[in-house]
């Protein structure tokens, strides 16, 4: 990693919780993410359409008169996240190497429940492209049904999971672990590939091995 790399990384840090869309003159901007190396990321949302007993019996059944409701929210869903970055501005242009759709039904309450997940090798997430894959399905099952219930009420569009990021305490310890003869790249990769949530605690413990080996009694 350079030192242009390390010190980006390390600004990233220091930006958690900063508004990044603005540059320091307050104008909205692309954030650059040129630095970041290329990882695998997912992320995963969900939104819920509430609908009447009508709409709910002639989706579930397949009998709404335009056809089958879920396989068109499908599609258009996934064409929605494919195009995120056409409908939010400041969004990247990403090349997803996934992107599933999928519904739960809800009888009892009278719901569909729409879930996206996607997927892509890069250097930013795709939490957009699936919360606006969310989005696109639910408002395609709304525009094949409103003809039986035009009270449809979509909500609780919401990123579930998300992964994949590198931190720049992970970037710190590959460079320890490069210098480790036996080691090198290839360890590195598979960390910048496993690196999420379920992982951090094992890097944690790595990083005390190296750095503090006395509070793990080494």
């Amino acid at each position: 990693m350079t030192q242009e790399n390390e010190l980006d990384i390390n600004n990233q840090e220091k930006n958690k919780g900063k508004l990044t869309h603005f540059n320091e003159a307050g104008e909205a901007h692309m954030v650059d993410v040129h630095a970041k190396d290329d990882t695998y990321r997912v992320a995963k949302a969900c939104g819920t359409i509430k609908v009447n007993g009508a709409v709910y019996k002639a989706v579930s059944t397949g009998t709404a008169k335009k056809g089958d409701v879920l396989a068109v929210a499908r599609i258009a869903g996934i064409m929605g996240a494919k195009n995120n970055s056409m409908l939010i501005p400041l969004c990247h242009a990403i090349a997803m190497t996934k992107c599933d759709v999928e519904f739960e039904l809800d009888e009892k309450n009278s719901s569909i429940t729409a879930i996206c997940t996607t997927a892509c090798v890069g250097k930013t997430g795709v939490e957009m492209e699936a919360m606006t894959g969310v989005s696109v399905a639910l408002l395609t099952i709304y525009d094949m049904c409103k003809a039986l219930d035009r009270g449809m009420e979509i909500g609780q569009i919401h990123l579930l999971e998300k992964s994949g990021e590198v931190t720049a305490r992970t970037f710190g310890l590959c460079r320890i672990i490069n210098d480790i003869d036996g080691i090198g790249t290839p360890f590195i990769r598979l960390i910048m590939i496993v690196h999420n949530a379920r992982v951090r605690f094992i890097l944690q413990i790595i990083h005390r091995i190296v750095f503090r080996p006395d509070s793990v009694g080494i």
